[in-house]
């Protein structure tokens, strides 16, 4: 199985998902593609390939190869994935830890999970047993909402 994790663009790391990836069961077991953006880290898995940043094309590309994709909880990287007809694993980024200004991706990752899109994981510790429940996931085709996201999001920042 291949799979493919992408941070997005954000400028900021998400070494914690990165540390927790590398490992994990899934490190041992599966090839690996990070689309690492900001974050430095060093993969002591073999299996694991990291890469910076990438066109569209090529995005596109590593999204349609790819059995499974695991992503930050941002929109752009959930859509992405989901229009390709992937199972997604989403991590949100966490304020308290500096990975993010708040917590707009836990909301985010909630309405996603709610419609049945994707697998919300809170805790990339326990990543193996998401890789599981993802082998066995079939999620709901994805009806793009965006004005409904973007609605939700901007709730959020406005009352936070």
């Amino acid at each position: 199985m291949r799979i493919f994790v992408t941070l997005g663009t954000q400028n900021k790391s998400f070494a914690r998902l990165l540390r927790a990836i590398d490992a994990s069961r899934a490190a041992r077991d599966h090839d690996i593609l990070v689309q690492a953006g900001y974050t430095r880290f060093k993969p002591s898995s073999p299996r694991m390939e990291l890469f910076s940043f990438c066109g569209p094309e090529e995005l596109d590309r590593h999204l349609e190869e790819a059995d499974l994709i695991v992503t930050h909880a941002g929109v752009g990287s959930i859509t992405s994935a989901l229009a390709h007809g992937k199972r997604v694993i989403a991590v949100p980024r966490k304020a308290a830890l500096g990975e993010m200004g708040n917590d707009h991706q836990h909301d985010i990752l909630r309405a996603f999970a709610s419609k049945g899109y994707l697998i919300a994981l809170e805790d990339p510790e326990l990543l193996d047993e998401a890789v599981a429940e993802a082998l066995a996931f079939s999620p709901q085709p994805y009806v793009h909402n965006i004005d409904a996201i973007l609605t939700t999001v901007t709730r959020y920042i406005d009352t936070h």
